[in-house]
Protein backbone atom coordinates (compact mmCIF):
# COMPACT_ATOMS: atom_id res chain seq x y z
CA UNK A 1 0.00 0.00 0.00
CA UNK A 2 2.57 2.37 0.90
CA UNK A 3 4.53 1.50 -2.78
CA UNK A 4 1.29 2.45 -4.56
CA UNK A 5 0.78 5.81 -2.31
CA UNK A 6 4.33 6.76 -2.43
CA UNK A 7 3.86 8.98 -6.32
CA UNK A 8 1.40 10.96 -4.63
CA UNK A 9 3.51 11.51 -1.69
CA UNK A 10 6.68 12.72 -3.29
CA UNK A 11 4.60 15.06 -5.53
CA UNK A 12 3.19 16.45 -2.69
CA UNK A 13 6.66 17.10 -0.84
CA UNK A 14 7.99 18.59 -3.52
CA UNK A 15 4.79 21.46 -3.70
CA UNK A 16 5.43 21.72 -0.30
CA UNK A 17 9.06 22.48 -0.64
CA UNK A 18 8.52 25.30 -3.42
CA UNK A 19 5.85 26.61 -1.07
CA UNK A 20 8.05 27.02 1.86
CA UNK A 21 11.04 28.69 -0.46
CA UNK A 22 8.23 31.25 -1.57
CA UNK A 23 7.10 31.74 2.28
CA UNK A 24 10.24 32.29 2.94
CA UNK A 25 11.54 35.08 0.46
CA UNK A 26 8.31 36.88 1.54
CA UNK A 27 9.18 36.71 4.87
CA UNK A 28 13.06 37.33 4.37
CA UNK A 29 11.67 40.61 2.38
CA UNK A 30 9.79 41.56 5.30
CA UNK A 31 12.20 41.02 7.87
CA UNK A 32 15.18 42.68 6.18
CA UNK A 33 13.07 45.62 6.08
CA UNK A 34 11.73 45.48 9.29
CA UNK A 35 15.84 45.30 10.62
CA UNK A 36 16.55 48.32 8.29
CA UNK A 37 13.86 50.19 10.04
CA UNK A 38 15.36 49.46 13.48
CA UNK A 39 18.78 50.23 12.74
CA UNK A 40 18.73 53.52 10.47
CA UNK A 41 15.79 54.89 11.86
CA UNK A 42 13.79 56.47 9.93
CA UNK A 43 10.33 56.33 7.14
CA UNK A 44 11.95 53.53 4.72
CA UNK A 45 10.39 53.88 1.62
CA UNK A 46 7.93 50.50 2.11
CA UNK A 47 5.47 51.05 4.65
CA UNK A 48 4.38 48.43 7.14
CA UNK A 49 0.98 48.08 5.51
CA UNK A 50 3.23 47.17 2.07
CA UNK A 51 5.34 44.78 4.11
CA UNK A 52 1.98 43.07 4.65
CA UNK A 53 0.87 43.45 1.12
CA UNK A 54 4.15 41.17 0.65
CA UNK A 55 3.88 38.87 2.77
CA UNK A 56 0.26 38.13 1.84
CA UNK A 57 1.30 38.27 -1.50
CA UNK A 58 4.19 35.67 -1.06
CA UNK A 59 1.80 33.30 0.47
CA UNK A 60 -0.95 33.17 -2.06
CA UNK A 61 1.92 32.71 -4.29
CA UNK A 62 3.19 29.99 -2.62
CA UNK A 63 -0.34 28.33 -2.58
CA UNK A 64 -0.45 28.77 -6.38
CA UNK A 65 2.41 27.48 -6.75
CA UNK A 66 2.37 24.46 -4.98
CA UNK A 67 -1.02 23.75 -7.11
CA UNK A 68 0.74 24.53 -10.31
CA UNK A 69 4.22 22.66 -9.28
CA UNK A 70 1.62 19.53 -8.10
CA UNK A 71 -0.35 19.59 -11.38
CA UNK A 72 3.21 19.75 -13.13
CA UNK A 73 4.37 16.47 -11.44
CA UNK A 74 0.85 15.00 -12.20
CA UNK A 75 1.30 15.34 -15.83
CA UNK A 76 4.95 14.03 -15.70
CA UNK A 77 3.87 10.94 -13.75
CA UNK A 78 1.31 10.25 -15.98
CA UNK A 79 3.40 10.97 -19.04
CA UNK A 80 6.33 8.23 -17.99
CA UNK A 81 3.71 5.72 -16.98
CA UNK A 82 0.89 5.89 -19.47
CA UNK A 83 2.69 7.16 -22.50
CA UNK A 84 3.06 5.11 -25.83
CA UNK A 85 6.71 6.20 -25.59
CA UNK A 86 7.08 4.70 -21.95
CA UNK A 87 9.51 1.51 -22.15
CA UNK A 88 7.49 -1.21 -21.23
CA UNK A 89 9.06 -3.80 -18.22
CA UNK A 90 10.62 -6.89 -19.52
CA UNK A 91 9.91 -10.27 -17.67
CA UNK A 92 13.17 -12.72 -17.41
CA UNK A 93 12.73 -16.33 -18.23
CA UNK A 94 14.21 -19.56 -18.97
CA UNK A 95 13.45 -22.36 -21.08
CA UNK A 96 15.18 -25.88 -21.30
CA UNK A 97 14.83 -28.19 -25.04
CA UNK A 98 15.87 -31.80 -22.99
CA UNK A 99 16.49 -34.39 -25.79
CA UNK A 100 17.78 -37.71 -25.97
CA UNK A 101 19.90 -39.54 -28.21
CA UNK A 102 17.38 -40.86 -30.25
CA UNK A 103 15.41 -37.99 -30.98
CA UNK A 104 13.23 -36.87 -28.58
CA UNK A 105 12.58 -33.56 -27.06
CA UNK A 106 10.62 -33.11 -23.51
CA UNK A 107 7.36 -31.22 -23.19
CA UNK A 108 5.18 -29.87 -20.21
CA UNK A 109 1.35 -30.00 -20.89
CA UNK A 110 0.54 -26.45 -19.86
CA UNK A 111 -1.71 -26.73 -16.22
CA UNK A 112 -3.14 -22.32 -16.57
CA UNK A 113 -3.21 -19.58 -18.72
CA UNK A 114 -1.83 -18.67 -21.29
CA UNK A 115 -2.23 -21.37 -23.26
CA UNK A 116 -3.50 -23.84 -20.74
CA UNK A 117 -3.67 -27.26 -21.92
CA UNK A 118 -0.94 -26.50 -24.55
CA UNK A 119 2.58 -28.19 -25.22
CA UNK A 120 5.88 -26.02 -24.38
CA UNK A 121 8.90 -26.46 -23.58
CA UNK A 122 9.71 -26.68 -19.41
CA UNK A 123 10.58 -23.20 -18.12
CA UNK A 124 9.61 -20.74 -15.86
CA UNK A 125 10.73 -16.81 -14.43
CA UNK A 126 14.22 -16.38 -12.83
CA UNK A 127 13.82 -15.82 -9.48
CA UNK A 128 15.61 -12.47 -7.72
CA UNK A 129 19.14 -13.20 -7.35
CA UNK A 130 19.10 -16.68 -10.24
CA UNK A 131 20.80 -16.76 -13.03
CA UNK A 132 18.65 -17.62 -16.34
CA UNK A 133 21.17 -21.01 -16.00
CA UNK A 134 20.66 -21.64 -12.46
CA UNK A 135 16.75 -21.05 -13.35
CA UNK A 136 16.60 -23.50 -15.87
CA UNK A 137 18.00 -26.41 -14.53
CA UNK A 138 15.26 -25.63 -11.44
CA UNK A 139 12.17 -25.33 -13.77
CA UNK A 140 13.40 -28.84 -15.69
CA UNK A 141 13.38 -30.32 -12.15
CA UNK A 142 10.14 -28.85 -10.89
CA UNK A 143 7.98 -29.61 -13.83
CA UNK A 144 9.15 -32.81 -14.85
CA UNK A 145 11.20 -34.72 -12.28
CA UNK A 146 14.51 -34.68 -14.47
CA UNK A 147 17.61 -33.27 -12.34
CA UNK A 148 20.42 -31.81 -14.81
CA UNK A 149 23.51 -29.58 -13.17
CA UNK A 150 23.56 -26.60 -14.04
CA UNK A 151 26.96 -26.86 -15.92
CA UNK A 152 25.84 -29.59 -17.78
CA UNK A 153 23.20 -26.84 -19.85
CA UNK A 154 24.55 -25.05 -23.12
CA UNK A 155 23.04 -21.98 -24.21
CA UNK A 156 21.05 -22.33 -27.27
CA UNK A 157 20.22 -18.43 -27.48
CA UNK A 158 17.72 -15.18 -26.10
CA UNK A 159 14.34 -15.21 -27.67
CA UNK A 160 12.62 -11.30 -27.50
CA UNK A 161 10.50 -11.32 -30.21
CA UNK A 162 7.93 -8.64 -28.84
CA UNK A 163 4.80 -10.70 -29.36
CA UNK A 164 6.29 -14.09 -28.40
CA UNK A 165 3.97 -14.04 -24.81
CA UNK A 166 0.36 -12.36 -24.58
CA UNK A 167 1.00 -11.59 -20.92
CA UNK A 168 3.24 -8.91 -22.24
CA UNK A 169 7.09 -8.45 -22.99
CA UNK A 170 9.02 -11.30 -21.87
CA UNK A 171 12.58 -12.46 -22.89
CA UNK A 172 13.46 -16.00 -22.45
CA UNK A 173 17.02 -17.73 -22.39
CA UNK A 174 16.57 -21.49 -24.00
CA UNK A 175 18.89 -23.96 -22.67
CA UNK A 176 19.68 -27.14 -23.74
CA UNK A 177 20.10 -30.43 -22.02
CA UNK A 178 20.84 -33.61 -23.00
CA UNK A 179 19.66 -36.67 -21.10
CA UNK A 180 19.67 -40.66 -21.45
CA UNK A 181 16.74 -42.39 -23.34
CA UNK A 182 15.45 -44.25 -20.36
CA UNK A 183 15.34 -40.68 -18.12
CA UNK A 184 12.72 -41.31 -15.99
CA UNK A 185 10.14 -37.98 -16.03
CA UNK A 186 7.49 -37.02 -13.28
CA UNK A 187 4.98 -33.99 -13.94
CA UNK A 188 5.28 -30.79 -11.05
CA UNK A 189 4.51 -27.48 -10.78
CA UNK A 190 2.47 -25.94 -13.24
CA UNK A 191 3.28 -28.78 -15.44
CA UNK A 192 -0.45 -30.98 -16.14
CA UNK A 193 1.49 -33.65 -17.46
CA UNK A 194 5.22 -34.32 -18.99
CA UNK A 195 6.17 -36.23 -22.03
CA UNK A 196 9.04 -37.59 -24.63
CA UNK A 197 7.91 -36.09 -28.16
CA UNK A 198 9.56 -37.08 -31.38
CA UNK A 199 11.19 -34.03 -32.71
CA UNK A 200 10.22 -34.72 -36.24
CA UNK A 201 6.65 -35.28 -34.98
CA UNK A 202 5.84 -32.26 -32.59
CA UNK A 203 2.80 -30.91 -31.69
CA UNK A 204 1.62 -27.47 -31.57
CA UNK A 205 3.46 -25.85 -29.26
CA UNK A 206 2.70 -22.76 -26.48
CA UNK A 207 4.69 -19.49 -27.46
CA UNK A 208 7.47 -19.32 -29.79
CA UNK A 209 8.85 -22.87 -28.38
CA UNK A 210 8.89 -23.66 -32.30
CA UNK A 211 11.01 -21.44 -32.81
CA UNK A 212 13.14 -22.31 -30.01
CA UNK A 213 13.38 -25.77 -30.68
CA UNK A 214 14.24 -24.73 -34.34
CA UNK A 215 17.34 -22.77 -33.18
CA UNK A 216 19.06 -25.66 -31.59
CA UNK A 217 19.18 -26.81 -35.17
CA UNK A 218 21.23 -23.45 -35.63
CA UNK A 219 22.88 -23.56 -32.49
CA UNK A 220 24.31 -27.18 -32.87
CA UNK A 221 25.74 -26.64 -36.44
CA UNK A 222 27.30 -23.55 -35.87
CA UNK A 223 28.20 -23.59 -32.16
CA UNK A 224 28.48 -27.02 -31.82
CA UNK A 225 27.03 -26.95 -28.42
Amino acid sequence: MFLMLWPAIWRRLLAVMVSTVWVGVALGIGAATAIGVHIFGGTPDVGLLDLAYLTVSGIIGASLTADLTSGIADRLHSRLTNSDDAVPISKYTADVVAVTDDGKVLLIERDWPPYEGQWALPGGHVDPGETSRAAAARELAEETGVHVAEDELRQIGAFDRPDRDPRGRYVTVAYLARVPADTPIAAGDDARTARWWPLDSLPPLAFDHTDVINGLADATTHHHI
